[in-house]
């Protein structure tokens, strides 16, 4: 008996022994604290929302639009004045003679100039000019510029003469320059009898510095087309003005040549030249 209450009394001591060894504070905060290191941690960061995307316009869409507004603003058929090749307003013409005026105007529309286009008399002193002369025998292209040349005739009474003209398309619709291509271009010239105030015709500048003759591929240039007006405006044929120098023009310069008792070979060389703007 006194050996089952000395066993009791060891386990009570043993049981207190061991609880003393036990970390203090409440057993249900130690296991609220244990479950919360072993728990997941929760996130504290809002989840982002994805961007919101933007549509862009492609590049096809913009040349789209480009294409459109140029298409809507340029007219298909517009020419623009670049300069005066020869006779500027007011130059002296004897009157009664031939002269061949030459404009250079570039293609500023959208469409190809044929040779179905035209130049065309629309108002003005007509002076012997045709009512409508084919514009190029080949094409002009948007951005080309070309010499439109017209033959014209100083009137037999002096005075000044101003002439206006346009260019037409195949379907004889006309345009000109300026704004919406509706504006005219011009000659303007001041007929003078001959002998009076000592009038004479007056002849362009000319770069003398090289040989005119048939070559192939053609010799071509503000010099050919010089020379081509200057023929035109002495009576002769050398075909349009349009700086090449080809069969027709050198069967000019012989027909000149032969007049003026100059070897005809229809090359023009200084001889020529000199006579031809004497």
């Amino acid at each position: 008996m006194n050996r089952k209450i000395v066993l009791i009394g060891l386990l009570f001591v043993l049981f207190v022994i061991q609880a003393c060894s036990l970390p203090a504070g409440n057993s249900s905060q130690a296991v609220t604290e244990t479950l919360a290191e072993t728990a997941l941690p929760l996130s504290t960061t809002e989840t982002p929302m994805p961007p919101t995307m933007t549509m862009e316009p492609s590049q096809t869409t913009e040349a789209s639009l480009t294409s459109s507004v140029t298409a809507a603003t340029t007219p298909c058929n517009w020419a623009e004045f670049v300069s005066d090749v020869n006779y500027p307003d007011d130059s002296v013409i004897i009157a009664g003679s031939q002269f061949v005026k030459t404009w250079s105007l570039k293609n500023v529309g959208t469409c190809a100039w044929t040779s179905s286009y035209s130049v065309i008399f629309v108002s003005g002193d007509q002076m012997g000019a045709a009512a409508s002369t084919q514009l190029t025998t080949g094409g002009v292209s948007p951005g080309g510029i070309i010499n439109v040349s017209v033959s014209f005739t100083a009137p037999q009474e002096a005075g000044t003469y101003l002439s206006y003209f346009k260019l037409a398309d195949g379907s004889n619709t006309p345009f000109g320059i300026g704004a919406n291509a509706a504006n005219a271009f011009w000659v303007q010239i001041v007929s003078e009898e001959s002998g009076s105030s000592g009038s004479q015709v007056q002849v362009p500048s000319v770069n003398f510095s090289r040989t005119l003759k048939v070559t192939s591929p053609s010799m071509t240039g503000d010099d050919v087309e010089k020379v081509q007006n200057r023929l035109a405006d002495l009576g002769y044929t050398p075909g349009i003005a349009d700086g090449v120098y080809g069969a027709k023009t050198a069967n000019a310069v012989k027909a000149f040549q032969s007049d003026e008792g100059l070897t005809a070979d229809g090359v023009v060389g200084s001889q020529t030249w000199a006579e031809l703007f004497n």
